[in-house]
């Protein structure tokens, strides 16, 4: 304990003394901006910054839980402390560097709030008096009004340099949070990751104290990049799917979807395990990281195709580690490979339509329970529809059969499945009146967020509803009907209705309807409503040219200013995106009050 508390102190006492060379480094390079260009200063104050991280990320493991002496995850954690100690001593010697006029950073966003996520108070001063000062000087520096309850803490920009001649702008972004009980959840609460133009992979964490740039990553984009990116549960791996033309062809060549899977390290940082390329086609949805039984899997949907003209087929890959022929254990490298593929087909509607069914979403469910680890027990929800006609959401399994269908009038303007972990079974049976018998055709009962039109003219136009997609006996007795209704379609169409291609099996029969129970009711104006982004508490949506965040847990609604889109959503964070006034983007990451 003794050795321990020394080494505590002795880390400490370095961090101290790097907090001061950065006071005085940067102080010295002010002092000499009367004959230096701004750029070496910027430069130069970046670099701080980037050492602050590391210093920041350094003190919040040595505030965290040390593991006992002896054990294995000792060794792990003096293993990390070595890594973020080499990392502020690199850091050090690049600030250094930028002081004596070295070569500029690399980063190619830029913070523009000065002040941490958590302010220090001035003696005698209440803590949260001085956050809400802090606050509202930040508000009026990004030119918000007092009404807006978000409170700004981060804001980044695309730096021009980045633009190389043309317009800067962030592709994607997604989000992800640390469970509590994850390694490494001491000392980060979670991150984004974004894609620049330029195809540089940004990843940033937030600690105990702020937010701080991790590191990057190259990544080589076609031609009017089309790019979707989203987070695993857990934060531990990161999907990438981007599609585009190709630059030295024709405008109209298309060139192969490539999907990337990049899986943290043991120091923390994502590192590129395996990418693979599809056909040439359009990226629709996706990718979708799925929810197998089994921990090491690791797999995701994409859907592809060109819609309204053409079919969407979905595609579905998995993740398969290569084997270590002196151990015969699995190693940390693989490939993507696929897994199936199947037509995204309407369940009751037949083929006789005048256009494809369109896929306007995609999202994960879980297993069921006590399922074996295969492709038919992966879950998948489909939602199916026709401009101003009725639509579907379907539940398939990861070899494309339909176990199950939800018919949804025209009233349903927009819908989105959120992460199903924030409600366990047993918060869904209470939610659901405490009844057991609610699963059907091997599709566990799962959370839904409608939008519905009011038919009366109202203020706000609708509401969104929370709602249970459940089984039993009403669903039983839906489920009869359409069999009764649909015997003569099934023997028209039974060739191309509900079929997979590859090596995906035809559906033994008509799947079952569930039903949906209404469990709260948010107004809120949805013509027109388009889902940008989504997460366990929070839903991003556009409507009436005008962005909002839900917190359907909380029942709340947030109004955003005008010009900003949510792109990316954590447990307590909304980070949006808007066109800067040099015509690069910005990023604005703030927290719910």
């Amino acid at each position: 304990v003794v050795c321990a508390v020394v080494a505590v102190r002795f880390d400490v006492a370095g961090v101290v003394a790097c907090g001061q060379m950065i006071s005085e480094s940067v102080t010295a390079a002010s002092a000499s901006s009367s004959s230096s260009s701004l750029r070496d200063l910027h430069t130069a104050a970046l670099a701080a910054r980037e050492l602050r991280g590391s210093l920041r990320r350094l003190v919040a493991k040595l505030a965290g839980s040390r593991a006992g002496e002896g054990s294995t995850d000792a060794a792990t954690d003096e293993l990390l402390l070595d890594l973020l100690r080499l990392g502020v001593q690199r850091g050090t010697l690049e600030l250094e560097s930028h002081v004596a006029g070295s070569s500029p950073s690399s980063s190619l966003l830029h913070r523009e709030a000065e002040r941490s996520a958590l302010v220090v108070a001035a003696p005698g001063a209440p803590p949260r008096q001085q956050q809400l000062v802090a606050t509202g000087k930040r508000k009026a520096t990004l030119g918000l009004g007092d009404s807006l309850d978000l409170a700004p803490r981060l804001r980044l920009r695309v730096c021009e340099e980045a633009a190389q001649g043309s317009k800067a702008q962030v592709l994607a972004a997604a989000a992800f949070s640390v469970p509590n009980e994850a390694d490494g959840a001491e000392f980060h609460c979670g991150g984004v990751a974004a894609l620049l133009s330029c195809g540089l992979l940004e990843f940033w964490e937030r600690d105990l104290f702020s937010w701080h740039r991790t590191h990057t990553a190259k990544v080589r984009l076609p031609r009017k990049p089309k790019v979707f990116m989203s987070f695993a549960p857990g934060g531990a791996e990161l999907w990438i799917a981007m599609a585009g033309f190709n630059a030295d062809a024709g405008c109209g060549v298309r060139v192969p979807v490539q999907t990337r899977l990049y899986r943290r390290s043991a120091d923390g940082s994502f590192q590129l395990a395996a990418r693979v390329q599809g056909p040439a086609s359009d990226l629709v949805a996706g990718p979708v990281p799925l929810l197998p039984t089994c921990t090491d899997a690791l797999c995701a949907a994409l859907a592809l195709g060109s819609q309204p003209s053409a079919e969407v087929d979905i595609h579905v890959l998995q993740w398969c580690p290569d084997e270590d022929i002196h151990r015969g254990l699995q190693s940390k490298a693989g490939r993507l490979e696929p897994a199936s593929a199947f037509p995204a087909s309407w369940a009751c509607k037949g083929t006789a339509k005048a256009q494809p069914a369109q896929v306007a979403g995609m999202w994960a469910l879980p297993c069921r329970p006590g399922s074996e680890p295969s492709a038919g027990s992966w879950r998948l929800a489909v939602w199916l529809r026709e401009s101003g006609a009725d639509s579907e959401l379907q539940v398939r399994s990861g070899l494309g059969e339909c176990l199950a269908v939800i018919l949804l009038d025209p009233g349903v303007c927009c819908l989105a499945v959120p992460p199903q972990e924030s409600c366990p079974p047993e918060a869904m049976r209470r939610l659901c009146g405490g009844e057991d018998d609610l699963a059907v055709a091997g599709v566990e009962p799962f959370l839904l967020l409608l939008a519905c039109k009011d038919k009366a003219e109202a203020p706000l136009h609708g509401a969104w509803l929370l709602s249970a997609a459940v089984g039993g006996a009403d669903a039983q007795a839906l489920h009869e009907n359409n069999n009764n209704n649909n015997n003569n379609n099934d023997n028209n169409n039974n060739n191309n209705t509900n079929n997979t291609i590859h090596d995906s099996p035809k559906s033994a029969s008509k799947p079952s309807k569930l039903s949906l129970r209404n469990i709260a009711r948010v107004p809120a104006d949805v013509e027109g409503a388009e889902v940008s982004t989504i997460s366990e508490g929070l839903l991003g949506f556009t409507a009436q040219g005008r962005a909002w965040v839900l917190d359907w847990q909380q029942q709340k609604l947030h109004e955003l200013p005008a010009g900003w889109l949510p792109i990316a959503l954590g447990p307590s964070t909304v980070v949006t995106s808007r066109q800067g006034p040099h015509d690069s983007d910005e990023l604005v990451f703030f927290e719910l009050p």
